[in-house]
């Protein structure tokens, strides 16, 4: 992926502007992964270190996804499923640096999944993803001692087929 650093100059993605105040994306039409500097500033960094760790790994996540056809249409997953096993790759990356976590930081990637799921940490509507199901992923690829593989969905299940673990 091409990491593009917003900070004077706007990122472009599909076609709109991404400026440095805008949320963090991924951009899919050229895989490209976008952080504008305001924004992180302002809203991630705040939660801690391990909050900036997470939103690249998750953004980078979705560019696995993105290189694995999953974010095709033809891919059939749902944006459930896609968050689950988006939350899974961001797991898996942090098995790698788990021995540097303290439990601040423990604290903000709890802070940052429950964000990501909704202020409610419930599912707002049938096949939305919760809490739970975000904090069940990443354990899945912590868990699996790095073993990205473990986030794949198989053939004809649902991303979402393991057991709940306790929060990193």
């Amino acid at each position: 992926a091409t990491v593009n650093v917003v900070d004077q100059m706007p990122a472009m993605c599909n076609g709109s502007q991404v400026a440095t105040a805008d949320p963090p994306e991924y951009c899919p039409q050229d895989g490209s992964i976008d952080l504008p500097v305001a924004f992180i500033r302002s809203n991630i960094a705040p939660i801690g270190d391990a909050a900036i760790a997470l939103t690249v790994s998750d953004l980078y996540g979705y560019h696995i996804e993105n290189t694995l056809g999953a974010l095709q249409a033809s891919a059939a997953l749902t944006p459930a499923q896609l968050e689950e096993m988006d939350s899974c790759f961001s797991g898996a990356y942090f098995y790698s640096i788990e021995q540097a976590l303290t439990a601040a930081d423990e604290t903000a990637i709890n802070k940052l999944i429950a964000a990501k799921a909704g202020a409610s940490g419930t599912a707002a509507s049938p096949g939305a993803v919760t809490t739970a199901d975000l904090t069940t992923a990443f354990n899945r690829g912590l868990l699996a001692s790095g073993n990205a593989g473990v986030c794949l969905p198989s053939r004809g299940a649902s991303a979402s087929t393991s057991t709940s673990t306790s929060t990193s």
